[in-house]
């Protein structure tokens, strides 16, 4: 099970599988590694999670593509799964989803800024140059399509992206990991008819 980590994922879809054995090593039934967002998306769609998704009302989302996630990687087992299944999740938590532009999303989605080691606050005028197409097409999805909350599925992303939002004039607050607003449409509870 891979969490919401582009690189972690990209180190487990694309190198685990040589270095530690092939994946079905100890159990010839297992066929490859499976992302949070797969177990999520299975979860909402066979109702085992009971979601109030007024709890996001506020929000109108978007997401951000992970260079790492995106780029030759797989989710579920089916194409484009890497941008459909967290898109899924979002649906099944949200009421209102907006894509940002088709031609800065997907496999033409732009890197965040701290992509290939450059992170670290050493670097950061380099990481606010590599943010601003990122956050152009951001603010655009904002003003034309009243998007105020940006989702994705890699740490590397999060850190950088929330560190770049103010600097672009942005409520840090604006940007998040999608289960971020699982957590919070999600109902806690007993269940009913126990």
């Amino acid at each position: 099970m891979g969490g919401e980590c582009g690189h972690m994922w990209r180190v487990l879809c694309n190198y685990s599988n040589t270095m530690w054995g092939p994946f079905d090593y100890l159990d010839p039934n297992f066929k490859r590694p499976q992302h949070i967002c797969e177990l999520t998306l299975d979860l909402l769609k066979r109702g085992a999670l009971k979601i109030d998704k007024s709890a996001n009302a506020e929000f109108t989302v978007t997401m951000h593509d992970s260079c790492q996630v995106s780029r030759g990687m797989e989710l579920g087992g089916i194409p484009e799964g890497q941008y459909e299944i967290p898109r899924g999740v979002i649906r099944g938590v949200c009421e209102r989803f907006v894509d940002m532009p088709a031609h800065t999303i997907r496999e033409r989605t732009f890197c965040c800024g701290a992509g290939q080691g450059l992170l670290g606050d050493d670097m950061l005028p380099t990481r606010v140059k590599g943010a601003m197409p990122r956050m152009q097409a951001y603010h655009y999805a904002k003003r034309e399509s009243g998007v105020n909350f940006v989702a994705l599925i890699c740490a590397i992303c999060k850190a950088q992206l929330s560190k770049m939002f103010p600097t672009y004039g942005f409520p840090m607050e604006e940007v998040g990991g999608v289960h971020q607003l699982v957590g919070r449409a999600i109902v806690l509870g007993a269940k009913e008819g126990v």
